[in-house]
C-alpha cells in the first residue's frame, strides 16, 4: 500500500495572514496517496489496486481533491503535484531524443 509518511493523516492549514494557506495542505492523507499516483501516470484501476480499494472510491477522492484544488482534469492536478514536489519531475536533454516516425523513441 502506497504511503506519504511525512504528511499528517489529516491536514487543515488556516494559515496566517502572513502566510495564506496552500490549497494542498486541504487534502487528506488519502487523497494525497490518490494525487500522488494519479499524477505519476496510474488509472484509477491501477490506483484502486495498489491502494487496495474499489475503483469507485479511487475515483470519489479524485473529484474530491478537484473541488477542494480547483482543477478540472488530470493535467491540472498533475502540474499541483509537480509544483508541490509530490513527484519527480526528469528531463530528457533534446540532443538524447530521437524521432521514429511520428513518435519519439
Amino acid at each position: 500500500m502506497t504511503t506519504i509518511s511525512s504528511v499528517p493523516s489529516r491536514t487543515l492549514d488556516q494559515g496566517t495572514q502572513e502566510t495564506p494557506a496552500r490549497p494542498i495542505r486541504r487534502l487528506t492523507r488519502t487523497e494525497l496517496e490518490v494525487l500522488v499516483l494519479l499524477a505519476q501516470g496510474l488509472s484509477t484501476s491501477e490506483a484502486a489496486k495498489k491502494l487496495e480499494r474499489a475503483a469507485k472510491t479511487v475515483e470519489w477522492h479524485r473529484q474530491a481533491i478537484g473541488t477542494k484544488l480547483g482543477c478540472s482534469n488530470r493535467a491540472q492536478l498533475t502540474r499541483i503535484a509537480i509544483e508541490e514536489g509530490l513527484v519527480p519531475v526528469r528531463f530528457r536533454r533534446t540532443d538524447e531524443i530521437r524521432l521514429e516516425g511520428d513518435r519519439v523513441a
